[in-house]
């Protein structure tokens, strides 16, 4: 892949992603008005759950599709295998998303949890694997449509609630009609395109391990970034949760484009990764001052516009100024870590980097559970800033190491 078709893909990617933050910023505007601190916080408590589990359900879906591609398996299978996956762990991601809610989010309504249950472990997992599969073909324009749509749509719904003077409840149930639309959107152009997909039991299941630990890598890096959410819902208060997590959704939306990029390169990881660690940690090292540099840019962006908060939420949010500000060396940090991380996936190692996030998940919840009581918000900031930055070195060393372990390897052979 050429630089230049490399910068046409990231452009491509990262319009529809800028289009989607724009009118997911002003929908969020919107939301947060009207459902206050405290309801938008156990909305985010609620969607931090699903998210988490949905990703569990996907079976590495997304990541698992662009590799077959590369491997001259033919898009209808990859699909199929992929949506076949989801099929088979859905009964068991359901029931476990229900019993997290009991016992971590107790103070969440069973209905939201139930609403956005269906929204990302049946609709989000199908429209992650479709955009997969758009990103293995380089049709990346396509995503961007579907990024669009998705934006749209929140912002639209966001207006609808407001109009109708709704609660979270209504918003939990609009948030299925945005997932399922978006999802189908994306079905029947993929369908139309390469055929109905086509199912091999055998095969699916033969991936399904591999799957589950590119699932876990994912589960991982979402619970990262969302356990706080989580425990501020449980140890603190919904209200607390609500400020937090108005600040947390603004840096979300800043490192985007950082998706974008990394969307578009996705593919080459893996090209690389097939002929060594070493070819992998060279294109991630090449990468990586694009990435550093944008993280540097999009945290100094945060912490200037972060008194603009209260004027974009309401007096509600105030304390979300303080709050971006401790939140805003995120997008810096994971500037500097994702193209390891990548490395690592791409290159057949995706265990360390799920074990390298288990250990980052640990330092935050660990420090969470320490500092969330007496501190609030502010303990939950210093948590996941704890785990990111651990995480950090955590797959320098690791991808390091590999590289370094392969390098050796090849000597003692030629030696021998």
């Amino acid at each position: 892949m050429r630089l230049s078709s490399v910068a046409v893909h990231t452009a491509t990617t990262f319009v529809g992603y800028a289009v989607r933050l724009a009118l997911q910023l002003i929908g969020t505007a919107i939301l947060t008005r009207t459902l206050g601190p405290s309801d938008f916080g156990a909305f985010a408590a609620a969607l931090a759950a699903a998210s988490i589990l949905g990703s569990l359900t996907e079976a590495g879906g997304f990541s698992l599709v662009i590799r077959d591609t590369a491997r001259g398996i033919g898009p209808r299978q990859a699909i199929g295998n992929a949506l076949l996956r989801v099929a088979l762990l859905l009964p068991a991601t359901l029931p476990a998303l229900f019993l997290f809610k009991l016992l971590a989010l107790p103070y969440v309504p069973w209905g939201l949890t139930l609403s956005l249950a269906i929204s990302h472990l049946v609709f989000g997992r199908v429209l992650a694997i479709v955009q997969g599969m758009f990103v293995a073909k380089q049709q990346f324009w396509r995503n961007a449509v579907l990024e669009t749509t998705a934006g749209a749509l929140f912002l639209l719904l966001a207006a609808v609630l407001n109009l109708a003077d709704g609660d979270v409840m209504m918003w939990g149930l609009l948030v299925i009609v945005q997932f399922a639309l978006v999802s189908l959107l994306g079905f029947i152009w993929l369908v139309r395109q390469y055929g109905w997909p086509s199912t091999s039991l055998h095969v699916a299941l033969a991936d399904l391990r591999e799957g589950l630990y590119f699932a876990s890598s994912t589960v991982m890096q979402l619970a990262s970034a969302d356990f706080d959410k989580v425990l501020l819902a449980r140890l603190s208060s919904l209200e607390a949760t609500g400020v937090y997590s108005a600040a947390a959704r603004i840096v979300q939306l800043a490192y985007l484009p950082l998706n974008a990029f990394l969307a578009a390169v996705n593919s080459r990881f893996f090209q690389a990764g097939a002929q060594g660690s070493e070819h992998a940690m060279r294109f991630a090292l090449r990468i990586l001052p694009y990435t550093a540099a944008y993280g540097l840019i999009a945290s100094v962006a945060l912490y200037a516009i972060a008194p603009l908060l209260p004027v974009i939420f309401g007096t509600g949010f105030s304390s979300s100024t303080t709050a971006i500000r401790w939140l805003a060396l995120i997008p810096l940090l994971q500037g500097l870590y994702f193209p390891f991380a990548d490395a690592l996936a791409g290159s057949n190692s995706i265990r360390l980097r799920t074990s390298a996030q288990a250990g980052a998940l640990a330092v935050g919840v660990i420090l969470g559970f320490t500092l969330i009581p007496p501190l609030g918000w502010l303990g939950a900031a210093i948590a996941v800033l704890s785990g990111q930055f651990s995480l950090l070195v955590s797959l320098v060393v690791m991808a390091v190491g590999r590289r370094r372990g392969e390098r050796d390897r090849s000597q003692r052979q030629g030696n021998g």
